[in-house]
């Protein structure tokens, strides 16, 4: 009888390491998930911040005209609307029939047609290299950016 209660006293202590194996196992994994979604979320934070920080390190300066005519020939037929308001009262969109790009995107041809038309003095479009523009950016209800505005000061 003494052995078999050996036995069972060593089973049972067995089955309690086991079990607390186990535990520590599965708080490891807790803490490890836990660890493992934050670094996803920091790190889809960070590219959201890269991917936007072309239009973001505008926000808020003012830059000159040649500057928003590099901008616009940069960003041609791109996924971000661009709104120019001129002083001389002009207000035209680019790449969208709308800041907060709705509707379809205009047509490349036509869009590459109105920006060549920005360098032509007399056009109503035409923006002044040596103008001063003020930047903001337009975002949507998700803080996505759906558009940059340049107003001539």
């Amino acid at each position: 009888m003494g052995d078999n209660a050996r036995s069972i006293v060593s089973l049972i202590a067995i089955l309690v390491v086991a079990l607390l194996v186990a535990g520590l196992g599965f708080a490891f994994y807790r803490n490890a998930k836990s660890t493992a979604d934050s670094a996803q979320n920091e790190l889809s934070n960070f590219n959201t911040t890269l991917t936007e920080s072309k239009y973001t390190d505008y926000e808020g300066r003012t830059i000159l005209g040649n500057e928003v005519l590099s901008f616009l020939n940069a960003n041609a037929n791109t996924e971000i609307a661009i709104q120019v308001i001129t002083a001389s009262g002009s207000n035209k969109i680019y790449n969208y029939a709308s800041i907060d790009m709705a509707g379809d995107p205009t047509d490349s041809q036509t869009n590459n047609t109105a920006i060549a038309a920005t360098k032509k003095k007399g056009d109503a479009t035409y923006i002044n290299p040596n103008g001063k523009f003020e930047c903001t950016l337009n975002r949507d209800a998700n803080s996505t950016i759906t558009g940059i505005i340049f107003t001539q000061q």
